[in-house]
């Protein structure tokens, strides 16, 4: 299973009720957001589960995101 963790801005739970809906519509994706974390964190995980795809989708809401680790 990949893990992903990216750094977001991302600041609130409006924040992240404007996104979920498109995060959960992405096939094999878990994920949750860390708003108590300095760098509101999203972590990821699946199967095949693509770190451009999840870029393109907090960005599409105009919100910036970025890769800090994979595994």
């Amino acid at each position: 299973m990949k893990k992903l963790v990216f750094k977001t801005s991302l600041q609130c739970a409006n924040c992240q009720a404007k996104v979920q809906d498109e995060l959960n519509a992405i096939p094999g994706l878990n994920w949750r957001l860390d708003l108590a974390d300095a760098d509101k964190k999203l972590y990821a995980e699946g199967d095949d589960i693509k770190a451009e795809k999840i870029i393109e989708t907090i960005e599409d809401y105009g919100f910036d995101i970025e890769l800090i680790d994979e595994e």
